[in-house]
């Protein structure tokens, strides 16, 4: 006489069948499919007031938006933690100039400007069009961050004549009552 199949064999099979469905076509091992370690170190995205480092992809004057890709800007040893982490670099070696980026994501977000956005161009290196005026004051040294329009800053993200644009530089962008109030460009040697 045949034993009828009770409801926990019928459970038992099911998750069988599961496991070994799971494991065929795959010669990787559960752990080697799981998602990269993000630590917590991860950046997130501005949601809130606050200043964040990130790329700045794109920027419109009307209206006055920036596409923002926020990212953690890391110094000393948090810095060569991070990218031991990340396996940028052998643990326990430093990173080059003392500064590593995290950018897990490279997702972007829209970011509205205040009407009266503040925006630095960084010193002795910048990205950004800058009228002749500054420009040739400049080639001197300028030491310090110098102010940039609005118009000058949207114009620096536009494919110019000697291929350089401003799109994916690194800049501080603050955040305040939902609006970005001041951008300044990141120098790095």
């Amino acid at each position: 006489m045949k034993k009828p199949v009770t409801f926990a064999t019928l459970i038992f099979l099911a998750g069988l069948l599961g496991l070994t469905a799971a494991s065929c076509g795959s010669d990787k091992s559960a752990s080697d499919r799981a998602a990269p370690k993000q630590g917590p170190s991860t950046p997130k995205k501005p949601v809130g007031d606050g200043r964040h480092f990130g790329y700045i992809e794109a920027a419109k004057a009307q209206p006055p938006t920036i596409s923002f890709d926020v990212a953690q800007l890391l110094t000393g040893e948090a810095a060569n933690r991070a990218a031991a982490e990340d396996g940028s670099v052998e643990p326990g070696e430093p990173v080059p100039n003392d500064y590593y980026v995290r950018n897990p994501d490279r997702q972007t977000e829209a970011l509205n400007l205040a009407k009266d956005v503040q925006i630095t161009a960084a010193a002795p290196v910048t990205r950004l069009s800058l009228p002749p005026e500054t420009r040739g004051r400049c080639r001197s040294g300028c030491t310090e961050a110098i102010p940039v329009t609005l118009a000058d800053f949207v114009a620096s993200f536009r494919k110019r004549k000697d291929a350089l644009s401003a799109a994916g530089g690194p800049f501080w962008v603050t955040i305040e009552d939902g609006l970005v109030v001041r951008i300044d460009e990141q120098y790095f040697p």
